[in-house]
């Protein structure tokens, strides 16, 4: 076995951090030379589907789901059957007829707006009716509209052959318009009051592209009329890329989460579909993993490891031996840049000085993080810091872009003393996410001090789940054992794992212990204690995670492309439109020949696939994105302008 690999790590231009300086230090394998190529140069090459966890209790061999768009039909979830529903409509518009005093001649339009409640929907049918109220002729038949009584009866009427379709509702006359009764369709008009599913909840699959979740969720509310925390997801995805996932949304039918598909696509996409009952909504960490799909554009292997120059096009078996280190060895489950910001403050800085009680160094730090990237915007929060003009600051800045800085000036300018309540004015999970990106860091440390110490092979005083233990609940709840020397043989390096530090883990009993966990908190001034004052806002509890991962159910391939506009994998919505690859363009002098690694794999859910892509590689994620960067200046450009439509 060849001793484990620090390469060093370059990192000037584009983000000011260093993986090194995040704890990200190691490599598995020693002998690899580098390997680079271009992620995510358009959004179709990153595509993530989301997987849930096995339903055990269910199956006795459980099978994990993969969230998967195949069908966009509202109506799978109907709770009739076709021909029972044309009788009910039928005979109600009969009742209504009679009960309403409707004339014949409006027999056929009513019958065309009851039918048009239900897909396929004739986008030509309006979509509201109106019943003109008028006095009852004495020899008509009929009620007597005009009176309370009268519409309470046709109110009735409409409840009993139309609760779940129409929704009715009386309008006065008025100078624009005479006294009338007006009916719409029920999807428009939500009211749970009248939920009558099979259970309270409807999953359902979100198909999406350069959304967050959370700006996905917001989207669907906003379409289907409900309030966004009705809506339930198990894992965040990122915006950059096409991601498949898992929801529930609260007693909404599916015919009204279908507006959503309507929705044009512009510079992003949303689509819903794959309907089924739930009895329960998702929760948050309620997923087994993710499944990746990646393209690697322009990819080069160093040829000499001498010569940063030596780069050339890999071959297959270059590859397959990559595959095959990472299928037996695995990865480092370190925490990713992601983690910690892209900005000119690690995020978990932010955390050290709260936690000390510096609250107006941790604001500092957050209107601060972004000055680099932005001349104008440093200029004004400089000014704003020496003058203290949060106001007038606030009134100049681009608030939508700066939403965290724009919330904190804010704040400032209605009490410039109250530090605590600026910090507070942030969203809660902007500012968990200090806290918690700290705990990331010190377990980055902490493991590459753990395979530097032992290597990667369990000792006695490691840490493993005790058997039968939930890996996916919380710390308090997990329970935990130390391998000892009699148990030693029972494990591999993939069971043991390593706590986040908490007020509530326990620790390795050998030389990775919790004394060296505080020894290393305390070079930042922190101890458990100062974790404990802040307990009860943002539960430090700690957790754990595992040292290495295993991907699982790998494949790749070798690609050659001349265009990087024509994709080379499909996403769900081009599967089901039965869409095919193009065809490249033959090699010329505007389209020369490049080489792509398009590879799957699925990795358990909180495990960063940028970690998994840098042991592939077995270069810094940051090296080599500035790499590729100086080298092709216009990427940026080129990668914003693409979607996965084109």
């Amino acid at each position: 076995e060849e001793p484990l690999k620090t390469r060093p790590d370059v990192s000037h231009h584009f983000i000011l951090h260093s993986e090194e300086q995040h704890g990200i230090k190691l490599y598995l394998s020693a002998h690899f030379a580098p390997l680079r190529g271009l992620t995510k140069q358009r959004r179709s090459d990153f595509l993530v589907h989301e997987i849930a966890r096995p339903k055990i209790q269910e199956d006795p061999v459980p099978k994990k789901e993969l969230a998967v768009l195949t069908s966009r039909d509202e109506t799978v979830l109907s709770l009739e059957s076709h021909e029972s529903r044309t009788k009910r409509l039928k005979s109600g518009v009969e009742a209504l007829m009679q009960v309403g005093s409707i004339p014949q001649d409006k027999k056929e339009a009513l019958e065309l707006f009851v039918a048009n409640a239900f897909p396929p929907h004739v986008p030509e049918v309006p979509k509201t009716f109106s019943i003109h109220v008028q006095k009852k002729e004495e020899d008509s038949e009929g009620i007597d509209l005009t009176t309370k009584g009268g519409r309470s009866e046709f109110f009735k009427t409409i409840k009993t052959w139309f609760s779940k379709d129409l929704f009715a509702e009386y309008n006065p006359e008025t100078d624009e318009s005479p006294e009338r009764i007006q009916l719409s369709y029920a999807t428009d008009v939500p009211d749970k009051r009248k939920w009558s599913g099979q259970t309270d909840y409807v999953r359902f699959v979100c198909f999406k592209e350069n959304l967050t979740t959370t700006q996905a969720v917001r989207e669907i509310a906003k379409m289907c009329r409900v309030k966004a925390k009705d809506i339930s997801f198990a894992g965040s995805k990122d915006k950059r890329g096409v991601t498949t996932q898992f929801m529930t949304i609260h007693k909404t039918m599916p015919a009204r989460l279908a507006k959503v598909n309507k929705k044009p696509s512009n510079y992003s996409t949303l689509k819903v579909g794959s309907f089924s009952w739930a009895k329960k909504p998702f929760t948050l960490g309620e997923l087994w993993g993710n499944r990746f799909t990646m393209v690697l554009r322009k990819v080069e292997i160093q040829g000499d490891i001498n010569d940063e120059e030596s780069f050339r096009i890999p071959t297959e078996a270059e590859i397959e031996e990559r595959v095959e280190a990472l299928k037996t060895k695995g990865f480092i489950n370190y925490f990713g840049m992601q983690r910690f910001g892209t900005y000119r403050t690690p995020t978990y800085q932010v955390g050290v000085e709260y936690l000390k009680g510096n609250l107006w160094d941790a604001l500092k730090l957050i209107l601060l993080s972004r000055s680099d990237t932005d001349p104008q915007y440093k200029e004004l929060i400089d000014k704003c810091l020496d003058e203290s003009s949060y106001g007038d600051t606030l009134q100049r800045i681009h608030r939508k872009k700066y939403q965290e800085e724009a919330t904190i000036l804010g704040s400032l300018a209605r009490n410039p003393s109250d530090h605590l309540g600026a910090f507070n004015s942030i969203s809660a999970s902007i500012r968990s996410m200090y806290f918690h990106s700290y705990q990331s860091f010190i377990w980055n440390c902490m493991v590459t001090k753990r395979i530097e110490t032992y290597g990667t092979n369990p000792v006695v005083g490691d840490l493993v789940y005790a058997e039968g233990s939930d890996q996916h609940t919380r710390s308090k709840e997990a329970r935990v054992e130390h391998i000892t020397a009699d148990t030693i043989d029972k494990y591999t390096i993939f069971d043991v794992i390593l706590p986040l530090p908490g007020t509530d883990v326990q620790y390795p009993s050998n030389d990775v212990n919790e004394q060296a966990f505080m020894n290393l908190m305390q070079e930042d001034g922190i101890t458990i204690e100062h974790f404990k004052k802040v307990h009860k806002d943002y539960q430090l509890y700690g957790g754990y995670r595992n040292m290495l991962i295993q991907p699982e159910d790998m494949e790749f391939e070798l690609t050659q492309y001349t265009d990087f506009k024509i994709p080379l994998v499909l996403n769900d919505m081009e599967v089901a439109q039965k869409k095919s690859l193009c065809v490249q363009p033959p090699v010329d002098e505007a389209h020369p020949e490049k080489c792509a690694l398009v590879i799957s794999f699925s990795l358990p859910s909180s495990c960063y696939a940028t970690m998994f892509n840098r042991e592939l590689l077995h270069m810094s994620s940051v090296q080599n994105w500035e790499e590729l960067n100086e080298k092709n200046p216009k990427k940026k450009m080129e990668t914003d302008k693409t979607t996965s439509g084109e």
